[in-house]
């Protein structure tokens, strides 16, 4: 099972507040012992709630082995409610989406761009621009037939954006975008 933290990084900005806020009503909850998240309203102060010191430190050890972070035993007095506490998470989580005055984040360029097949960058005259912003020349991935390093010169055409991303960025794996 994937980690909260790797969950969050293939979210876009407001599923990843969503989930993170729904994870900490959801704890809210058990500790405090209502039926579900629905019991802990996003805005309602945790004071309003029934935390006492306690339940507050137990809370904060639930959420802390959930989200492998060191939270401090003051965690409920030290951010009012569910939604400052999810987002004070999800900025520790997730701290830089690399997000534009758009909101638009590194995590939603990125799937664009994998979505986009390789003949339609090299048609739209991209191909080369991509590359060249990755470090990388066409002449680098050239290879001949003697090379052995996995990249042939028939191999590169039947790509996807995703492995020439990847290529142009440094040869690493997809999964390291």
């Amino acid at each position: 099972m994937a980690s909260l933290k790797q969950q969050l990084a293939g979210l876009p900005t407001q599923e990843q507040e969503a989930l993170l806020l729904d994870v900490v009503r959801t704890h809210a909850a058990t500790i405090l012992g209502h039926a579900g998240p629905e019991a802990i309203e996003p805005d309602r102060a945790f004071s309003e709630l029934g935390f006492d010191s306690l339940s507050a430190v137990e809370f904060r050890n639930a959420l802390g082995g959930l989200t492998d972070l060191r939270l401090p035993p003051t965690l409920v007095f030290d951010y009012p409610n569910a939604r400052a506490l999810a987002d004070h998470v999800r900025a520790e989580l997730v701290p830089d989406t690399g997000a534009d005055a758009d909101g638009v984040g590194d995590a939603e360029i990125r799937a664009v761009l994998r979505s986009i097949p390789l003949t339609r960058l090299r048609d739209a005259g991209l191909l080369d621009v991509l590359l060249e912003l990755g470090g990388v020349s066409a002449d680098d991935i050239h290879t001949g037939p003697d090379e052995d390093d996995g990249v042939s010169s028939d191999s590169i055409d039947d790509m996807d954006a995703e492995s020439l991303i990847s290529l142009a960025l440094g040869g690493g794996e997809t999964g390291d975008l």
